[in-house]
């Protein structure tokens, strides 16, 4: 008993860090142009809403119909409608952990939960009023469930299913995670057919959403007028350490060797806890190279927070590489306070957007 409790307590303490980091400073910005569209369609009827989403949106319906919910109680002002975001990416923070002690070790959980708690581009995109936050929660319950899964459990096989099919409904993005995870479950499940079944519920909910995908199929035509290279070049940059801040080439440069130090302890690790830290990884290179080929065969709707999703599984994998020894400890603890650092940065600054409108992807319609 008392050592399943032993988590517990800094668990607690990484959520509340990071929910100070998500919380404190909502309001420090007024909104932007994405959060604007936000708004603008969420001040009105539901009917009307859902309506127009397939007009100027890039995305499913899900989000909204949590916003407008959320907005009517919490109002449409920077805190009210951006706390729902907030509160979505501190729930990934133990989301995080227990998709990290299930597939690796409870201290690989732990530091993965750190990660998530300091990480720029998740505290970022847990002070945005739109659907990314929601999206990497949902993501992280899918790899939560998927690694309950990969055990036997019938249970947490319908709990993924349900889980991927409600990230799926969330953005499109979500397909290239839940597909890596249902593949994983299709080659180790047996008998096969328990995974097929779940499959199929995250593949009606795609197949459901083609009319929409249709329908929007003109909404996210505004990446093209960035460099593919240069996007592709930088989301793994953006999903460590964020956009722009205060001294960015060097602090860039740490947290590369810090990532690097993460990805080569990994081999340290024991088989078992290595299999599940490669299966986190391979979850991760899925949600990010797949869209990324799809973009280079010009279905290019390619910008670093439409990948947000591959932040969590990311997290588990270098949590475990850390998670081998003092050293590790140490590399972690840098990043953490390295990332914390980033993501406090812009409150020195309250005139202007802190990752500005060239730096984030484009306009609206880009997702």
């Amino acid at each position: 008993m008392r050592r399943s409790a032993a988590p517990l307590l800094p668990l607690v303490l990484l959520t509340v860090v990071g929910a100070a980091l998500r919380l404190l400073t909502l309001d420090r910005q007024s909104y932007w142009l994405d959060e604007l569209v936000t708004v603008s369609l969420l001040d009105r009827g539901l009917g009307d809403v859902l309506r127009e989403i397939p007009r100027t949106e890039a995305t499913p319906f899900l989000y909204y119909v949590v916003a407008w919910a959320w907005g009517s109680i919490a109002g449409l002002g920077e805190v009210g409608l951006r706390s729902l975001s907030a509160v979505a990416g501190t729930a990934t923070i133990p989301i995080a952990f227990g998709a990290g002690a299930v597939l690796v070790s409870r201290r690989a959980g732990l530091v993965a939960a750190a990660l998530v708690a300091a990480n720029p581009f998740l505290v970022w995109y847990s002070q945005e009023a739109r659907s990314y936050a929601l999206l990497a929660l949902l993501g992280a319950g899918s790899v939560l469930a998927f690694g309950h899964a990969l055990r036997g459990g019938g249970l947490s096989l319908a709990a993924w299913a349900a889980v991927a099919g409600l990230a799926i409904a969330t953005h499109y993005f979500a397909v290239f995670l839940v597909v890596a995870e249902a593949v994983w479950l299709l080659a180790r499940l047996r008998p096969r057919s328990r995974a097929v079944v779940a499959s199929l519920v995250p593949a009606a909910v795609t197949l459901a959403h083609v009319p929409l995908v249709l329908a929007q199929r003109g909404n996210g035509e505004a990446v093209a007028g960035s460099s593919l290279a240069a996007r592709i070049a930088g989301i793994p940059k953006n999903l460590v350490v964020g956009y722009s801040f205060p001294a960015e080439a060097p602090g860039t440069a740490v947290a590369a060797l810090l990532v690097l130090a993460g990805i080569v302890l990994v081999a340290r690790l024991a088989p078992a806890e290595r299999r599940g830290a490669l299966a986190a990884g391979s979850l991760a290179l899925a949600a990010l190279l797949v869209p990324a080929a799809l973009a280079v065969a010009r279905i290019d709707f390619l910008v670093a927070r439409n990948t947000i999703a591959a932040a969590v599984p990311a997290a588990v994998c270098l949590g475990a590489g850390y998670a081998t020894g003092r050293l590790g400890l140490a590399a972690a603890g840098v990043l953490c306070v390295l990332s914390a650092a980033v993501a406090l940065a812009p409150c020195a600054r309250r005139d202007v957007r802190p990752y500005g409108l060239a730096r984030r992807g484009g306009a609206a319609s880009a997702g």
